[in-house]
């Protein structure tokens, strides 16, 4: 199978299996916010940190080097498996100690037991983490889109029916354990794969080596993300909190979507691509411009009808996330772009490149975000946006230089679309004030025409990221009549 045509049933069934679980979770989450107060989310929201923290440590990015390498050993996999799931039983022990500490830092009494629920999933996802691994390193996305939406649906029902029966955040922690467990049901019920009994030291340093800088980079990545928790629920309050993180999960619907294709197509995908430079960098030019050519329309229209779909979708007391969410909306196109750069770097194994820029970009990020709090709330969260956007420019030039993608060639390639993006979004809200039809008929329509405006302005302006999209539904198509 050649590299275009794998490419494009690669990234055809992530897309798929991201795009319907994204779907499936935005649509619960709908249901819940409508039980569910701000309180609950901002409950979760505080313990992020420390669960996002535990949750890179478990992997301690070995299972990113086993995807790296062309080839991988039983031996290997086995090694990493049950150094994860070593690794997983100390962490937990150290949360579940650790748990009335934080609850009282916070000062939330019933975080304690919630820590420790939640903190379970460690465990959980430790026994199942190899077996996600080997379908991505084999690239089939499509038994991994079953495990994932079968495990959404699961999840869902538990947390709703949780919710209906005035639960609270309970619902959400064991929607969240009822996640876990079934996607290793899942995996373990349909995969042949089992660990041997081996642990090799000399596998575990091959792959520590390179594990250990991403897993760094991951800590880093993680404490500042969320440092945006710690300091909302510290020093403003808990329904502020929840605010920002219904705000944060609207924004991460269509950023996680081409994150997650990206991560998982990409990454195994250029690294047997590697040792032929030229096709490398022209397919990494072509997907940038295509996942920026995407997100842009995408985030105008959730930006510029923001608050009336906020108001549809979770009822009028969400609405002070929706400002939030216009705020730290405006420079997640990036998002997706920058961890590209980040995959190419990758699978260069500058894992130290990677870890220096992280470092970097880091302390820049925590400045901001004490300048921003100490003006309040709203300035706390521009320093989100402008971390994102400094955190692009970083990674950009690192991986550029790599694949002769200079900042130049980046700014020809990603204006065009950019400036486009400007023009729907004054068009889209200029026409939102005007317009004075039921909330519902109003966000379908300017939806539909904001699409449709900017289809056919990159069209008129004959932008090379749309003649690339009708290319690959072309290739597409091609391929599924070839295997018919």
């Amino acid at each position: 199978m050649s590299y275009t045509t794998e490419a494009i049933r690669g990234f055809s069934w992530t897309f798929l299996e991201s795009f319907l679980s994204k779907i499936l979770t935005f649509g619960i989450s709908i249901v819940l916010a409508r039980l569910l107060l701000p309180e609950d989310y901002g409950i979760l929201g505080s313990m992020y940190f420390f669960i996002g923290l535990g949750t890179i440590l478990i992997d301690a990015g070995l299972t990113q080097s086993l995807i790296k390498d062309q080839r991988t050993s039983e031996k290997e996999f086995s090694t990493v498996f049950f150094f994860n799931l070593a690794l997983s039983v100390l962490l937990y022990v150290i949360l579940f100690v650790s748990a009335p500490l934080i609850s009282e830092f916070y000062e939330i009494t019933i975080l304690k037991s919630v820590i420790r629920i939640y903190g379970l999933t460690f465990l959980i996802k430790a026994f199942y983490n190899i077996h996600n691994t080997i379908l991505i390193k084999k690239m089939n996305f499509k038994k991994l889109m079953y495990v994932n939406l079968i495990a959404n649906i699961i999840s869902g029902i538990v947390s709703i029916v949780l919710a209906y029966r005035g639960f609270g955040v309970w619902s959400l922690v064991w929607g969240a354990i009822a996640l876990s467990t079934s996607i290793l049901a899942l995996h373990w019920f349909t995969s042949s794969w089992r660990p041997i009994l081996v642990f090799d030291k000399e596998s575990l340093k091959k792959h520590f080596s390179f594990g250990a800088k991403i897993t760094l980079s991951g800590i880093l990545n993680i404490g500042t993300s969320n440092l945006y928790y710690l300091i909302i629920v510290k020093y403003f309050t808990i329904e502020q909190t929840g605010y920002f993180q219904k705000a944060e999960n609207i924004k991460n619907l269509p950023v996680q979507n081409f994150t997650n294709i990206i991560n998982k197509v990409a990454f195994p995908l250029f690294s047997k691509m590697k040792e032929d430079p030229e096709k490398l960098t022209s397919a990494y030019k072509r997907l940038i411009r295509l996942v920026l050519f995407i997100m842009v329309i995408v985030m105008v229209i959730l930006i510029g009808l923001s608050e009336d779909i906020f108001i549809i979708l979770f009822t009028e007391k969400w609405l002070i996330a929706a400002k939030y969410f216009k705020i730290i909306a405006c420079t997640t196109v990036l998002i997706p772009v920058q961890s590209y750069f980040t995959s190419i770097l990758k699978v260069y194994g500058k894992s130290e490149t990677i870890l220096k820029r992280t470092m970097f970009i880091n302390i820049i990020i925590i400045i901001l975000t004490i300048i921003g709090a100490y003006f309040g709330l709203n300035y706390l969260l521009w320093s989100y946006a402008l971390g994102i956007f400094i955190k692009f420019l970083l990674f950009s030039g690192a991986a550029s230089a790599l694949m002769n993608y200079d900042f130049r060639s980046q700014l020809k390639d990603f204006l065009p679309i950019l400036c486009l993006g400007f023009v729907v979004y004054l068009t889209l809200t200029y026409f939102e004030t005007i317009l004075e039809i039921n909330i519902i008929f109003k966000v379908g329509i300017l939806s539909v025409l904001a699409g449709v405006q900017y289809f056919l302005l990159a069209y008129i302006f004959k932008l090379s990221s749309y003649k690339e999209i009708v290319t690959l539904i072309n290739k597409r198509i091609n391929v599924e009549n070839k295997r018919d």
